[in-house]
């Protein structure tokens, strides 16, 4: 079971990264939008919640990485854009 929650975070880290179609969306959002990326970014975990709804673990690290990823955008750091933060 935790390896689904695994898999789930780097699929998603490599989708977010890699994928064309979502590297396209996410540079239609302005670097420092922080709600609007972590808004594009939450219907992704959305999606995969509803791929295993009684993934225990999965919700677990979902909710986990959406804390650290809303840390990191109201974190004030050397003027990096957000969405680097995130």
């Amino acid at each position: 079971a935790p390896l689904i929650a695994i898999v789930a975070c780097l699929g998603l880290s490599v989708d977010l990264a890699t994928n064309p179609k979502t590297k396209s969306e996410l540079d239609k959002l302005s670097p420092d939008d922080a709600d609007a990326i972590l808004s594009y970014i939450s219907k992704k975990t959305d999606y995969l919640r509803t791929s295993r709804p009684t993934a225990v673990n999965l919700f677990n690290a979902l909710d986990e990485l959406t804390e650290k990823m809303t840390e990191a955008a109201s974190a004030s750091a050397n003027g990096d854009p957000k969405r680097e933060k995130i």
